[in-house]
């Protein structure tokens, strides 16, 4: 098969898991929505491949009962834990429970499925203790993730092991990155800053130690934690990524009546814009751009990164502020949970998200310029 292949597969799993079900679905009839799913990748029920409900004799009197197995022969291939779309399954007793079951069948693979999907691994190749988490994928047809799902557990690609390539360099990745946090560790210890301050004293020894310790209490030396702006740590997942850079603002004056005046975006960051706050101009790079309000100066903002060509189609998805489950600016009227609302104004080939107060437009701009890294625009906005 190839990628197109593999795409459309996925559409049509969209289709059955997210976009064909009722808010007042059972977990029963979603259960069958499951099996329809997983048939599309050519196991069958009928051929004894997916079995229902199995019975697990744990000891004398216990007896574990999964939604779902995938077979080879006796052999357990995947484990299908099923909830309701409404069910949050990032709760602890749903992971624990589905990972209760892989063990107990000696399963390579297991599923989690809700409003959306995890795949757990805990084969002879998982790198931790546990069964190790290696997707999460929400239910959206244009998600790679979810290409990269039907590429693996196709059945053909399956028996034939195609999908350990895939495997591995999930498991590579984990891996980089849990090295990568132990090494931080240590260079964030204060064992390492012991060690810089040793070291810096034996190169300018020549100084002598009076010289040197009046000029170390002048400066300061630091390592500093800033990957928080530059991922966001899922509860129980890989990181996403996020703005590579940090902008440094200059403080804003202290709130006081916005009328008439006009402000850079580095004033305006740290105030909260309440609705005293209603624009008058955008001022970009010396051009004024008049508006009457808050929708229109994103509009205008979004215009102005297009025409400078800092915004592309490859940038989408932008989030918004708040990184989460909403975008700022996308090439579909959608945001990545579609059930989330939204105020979309069509902005040239793109899409932007207005539904929001004054606060929230001002943080969705200087988001956006973060993201793009944007560092030096001289955007200014004056008020009414």
């Amino acid at each position: 098969m190839n990628t197109q292949v593999y795409s459309k597969k996925w559409e049509e799993i969209c289709f059955l898991l997210s976009e064909n079900i009722k808010e007042t679905v059972t977990e029963k009839e979603f259960e069958q929505q499951v099996l329809r799913a997983i048939e599309k990748l050519g196991w069958s029920e009928f051929g004894g491949e997916i079995k229902r409900q199995v019975s697990i004799q744990v000891g004398r009197q216990g007896i574990l009962r999964p939604d779902l197995v995938i077979y080879e022969g006796e052999k357990a291939l995947v484990v299908i834990e099923v909830k309701r779309p409404q069910e949050d399954i990032s709760r602890d007793d749903s992971i624990s429970q589905l990972k209760s079951y892989m063990r107990q069948m000696k399963a390579d693979f297991g599923f989690l499925v809700g409003k959306e999907m995890r795949i757990y691994y805990d084969g002879s190749l998982n790198p931790q203790g546990d069964p190790f988490l290696i997707d999460k994928i929400l239910f959206f047809k244009e998600e790679k993730a979810g290409s990269s799902f039907v590429e693996m557990f196709t059945r053909e690609n399956f028996l034939s092991g195609v999908y350990l390539n895939i495997l591995k360099d999930k498991i590579k990745r984990f891996n980089l990155d849990r090295e990568s946090q132990i090494l931080k560790n240590k260079l964030l210890s204060a064992d390492v800053k012991n060690k810089i301050i040793e070291y810096l004293g034996s190169e300018f020894a020549d100084y002598g130690n009076d010289v040197f310790e009046s000029v170390m209490a002048q400066i300061k030396i630091s390592i500093e934690d800033i990957s928080d702006q530059h991922q966001i740590q899922p509860d129980d997942g890989p990181p996403i990524k996020k703005p590579k850079k940090r902008i440094n603002f200059t403080p804003a004056p202290p709130n006081s009546s916005p009328s008439g005046k006009t402000y850079s975006l580095s004033e305006l960051e740290s105030r909260e814009l309440d609705k005293e706050y209603k624009p008058r101009t955008l001022i970009i790079e010396g051009q004024n751009i008049e508006v009457k309000n808050w929708t229109e100066l994103s509009t205008k903002f979004v215009e102005w990164l297009i025409k400078k060509e800092y915004l592309v189609e490859n940038n989408l998805p932008i989030y918004n502020f708040s990184e989460r489950d909403k975008y700022f600016i996308n090439n579909v009227a959608r945001h990545k949970i579609a059930e989330k609302d939204g105020q979309w104004k069509p902005v040239v080939d793109f899409f932007i998200d207005t539904k929001y107060n004054a606060n929230c437009h001002k943080k969705n701009i200087i988001y956006a310029l973060k993201y793009l890294e944007i560092y030096n625009a001289d955007i200014k906005i004056s008020f009414r």
